[in-house]
C-alpha cells in the first residue's frame, strides 16, 4: 500500500526526497513556523485551562478531548488538525482554533463536530 507524504500544515502532498534529505514533514519552512506556533497556542491554552479543569474533574484537557474528537469524526490526526485551521461557515468563517479560548466557542466546536458526525455538512 503506497502512503502519501503531506505536509501537516496545509496537506500538500510531499515529495520522498524532501522527507528523506531533512526538510522533514512540511513544504515549507513558513509552515513549519506556523504549525510550531499554533501547536504552542494549543499547549499554552491547555496549560491554563487544565490548572482548572484538574479541580473540577480528572479528565483529558479540553482542547486533547476536542483533538481526539476530531480525529475520530475526520479519521485522522491530520485531517483534524486541518479543520482546526479551516474557515467554517457554520462558525461564521471562523475557524475553531479561534475559539477554543472561551466556552461558548467550545460549544459551537463540538456542535459542528456533532453535526458533521451525522452527515450534516
Amino acid at each position: 500500500m503506497e502512503r502519501t507524504l503531506r505536509c501537516l500544515y496545509c496537506g500538500k502532498q510531499l515529495s520522498v526526497l524532501r522527507k528523506l534529505t531533512g526538510g522533514g514533514e512540511f513544504c515549507s519552512d513558513d509552515h513549519r513556523k506556523d504549525y510550531q506556533e499554533e501547536y504552542n497556542r494549543l499547549a499554552l491554552s491547555r496549560s491554563l485551562q487544565s490548572g482548572n479543569l484538574a479541580k473540577s474533574r480528572p479528565t483529558l484537557p479540553v482542547e486533547e478531548r476536542l483533538m481526539q474528537r476530531a480525529s475520530q469524526v475526520l479519521g485522522s490526526t491530520e485531517e483534524a488538525a486541518r479543520w482546526f485551521r479551516t474557515p467554517i461557515r457554520a462558525l461564521n468563517n471562523r475557524t475553531p482554533l479561534s475559539l477554543i479560548g472561551t466556552p461558548e466557542g467550545l460549544a459551537q466546536i463540538e456542535d459542528e463536530l456533532g453535526a458533521l458526525e451525522h452527515g450534516i455538512w
